[in-house]
């Protein structure tokens, strides 16, 4: 398997989004695989330290602006 294929079902596998098959794959690699354990650890303490920032909020005009091309774009 790829490294971006498994590092793709990593990430899935994390948020609880993978399905059967991968989450058999990330499970077997991370068994298997110690460099692939410690790839996954280090995304989990990534993870966690993202969920504990404190979140930042954009300018009023720069939201605005994603929302009128967003608009825009999705007719």
């Amino acid at each position: 398997m790829s490294e971006p294929l498994l590092h793709d079902i990593l990430l899935l596998y994390l948020y609880n989004e993978s399905d059967l098959c991968e989450t058999y794959v990330a499970q077997s690699a991370i068994d298997a695989d110690p460099l692939v354990a410690s790839d996954f650890r280090e995304l989990s303490e990534t993870a966690l330290e993202i969920q504990r920032s404190p979140l930042m909020s954009a300018p009023a005009a720069t939201l605005e602006a994603i929302l009128t091309y967003a608009r825009a774009t999705a007719a």
